[in-house]
């Protein structure tokens, strides 16, 4: 795949990936869940809620977001910023800085290590999960 390829993909991948959020039919039954180790083992994952909480977000329902998974707007911010950084050095024709994907890398670890952290509150003392898995 050719350089410009790439960058028009990523391009289109963002607002793509936004409105399919926005349009998909997410709901609160349980029947529907994508989680594969929810189903398999009936406990949440450490991103149980994440894709409901980023739908929930491109309908601007913050409330609602938040109640799916309290990072997820973390994981919305880290990724917005990624395409639009990503689209900047692309539509500039010059190379993605090394220091930025160090940082893009930091900052992705940092929310799957908080994201990990609530999830293991949630295994130790199983009423939190009552402030936000669903």
């Amino acid at each position: 795949m050719t350089k410009r390829t790439m960058g028009l993909c990523v391009l289109v991948a963002g607002p793509l990936a936004a409105v399919l959020l926005r349009v998909a039919p997410l709901d609160d039954d349980p029947r529907h869940r994508i989680c594969a180790f929810r189903r398999i083992t009936g406990l949440p994952c450490a991103t149980c809620g994440m894709t409901r909480s980023l739908a929930a977000l491109t309908r601007g329902e913050w409330t609602r977001a938040r109640a799916y998974h309290p990072l997820g707007g973390a994981v919305a911010l880290a990724l917005a910023a990624a395409w639009a950084g990503m689209c900047w050095f692309w539509l500039r024709n010059m190379a993605v800085p090394a220091q930025l994907v160090r940082w893009w890398f930091l900052a992705c670890l940092g929310i799957a290590a908080a994201c990990f952290v609530v999830w293991l509150g949630c295994v130790i003392f199983p009423t939190i999960q009552a402030l936000w898995y669903h």
